[in-house]
């Protein structure tokens, strides 16, 4: 069974984000698919922090996310 983000965990996560000051928005991929998230920001994005921050809010879910080789504007959900 593949591994998804809910849209209220996603709700809590892009407020997580913004108190810890990272100027970034997440939004599920597509409607259908909730697999991966799309990164919307105004600014540089450190990955690798972006990731840390983002599996240490998600860590009590069970869930991770990496950054998409193909795709620098998206994370998949692990």
């Amino acid at each position: 069974m593949s591994k998804t983000i809910d849209v209220m965990t996603l709700m809590r996560l892009n407020q997580y984000l913004k108190e810890e000051n990272i100027d970034c928005i997440l939004h599920h991929a597509s409607a259908c698919d909730n697999r991966s998230l799309r990164i919307e920001t105004q600014s540089d994005i450190h990955m690798k922090e972006l990731c840390d921050k983002i599996n240490s809010f998600l860590s009590q879910s069970w869930l991770q996310v990496e950054a998409d080789p193909y795709d620098s504007n998206h994370l998949l959900i692990k």
